[in-house]
């Protein structure tokens, strides 16, 4: 399914799909966000966890406030329907998950400016170097 998005023109898509979230379950479906970059998806869920509780004063009174923060988990869609989970963009996951073209990745990290995948930018154009390379 598809959002309008209320700022401009663009559409937010979302897919359900088929995932083992870990070892000790069967597998469940979810619902992810789909950014399509050339013969590349990547779909991000947006998960949450608890970080703690914040105290906050107000006129009425103090009140403790929980706390969360987003612990994104991305996959990797190809066209021949593999899918790759990426908790973190760390080289070593990358290097793990994407070993056939481990050569190319490597090249890619000497030539990108910080070496790293911090950012969503950085996220977004390892994918676009990822489906340029892709055969």
């Amino acid at each position: 399914f598809n959002f309008l998005n209320i700022e401009g023109d663009s559409t937010i898509s979302f897919r359900k799909i088929r995932v083992r979230q870990d070892v000790f379950t069967d597998s469940g479906e979810i619902f992810v966000q789909e950014i399509k970059y050339g013969k590349i998806s990547l779909m991000i869920s947006h998960s949450f966890y608890f970080a703690g509780k914040t105290m906050v004063r107000t006129d009425k009174g103090t009140y403790l406030k929980d706390i969360y923060k987003e612990e994104p988990v991305y996959y990797l869609h190809f066209p021949d329907n593999t899918l790759i989970e990426i908790k973190r963009f760390s080289r070593k996951n990358i290097y793990t998950v994407l070993s056939a073209r481990k050569d190319l990745i490597r090249q890619y990290f000497r030539e990108s400016s910080s070496g790293k995948i911090r950012t969503g930018q950085e996220i977004k154009d390892f994918v676009l170097f990822l489906s340029s390379v892709y055969d």
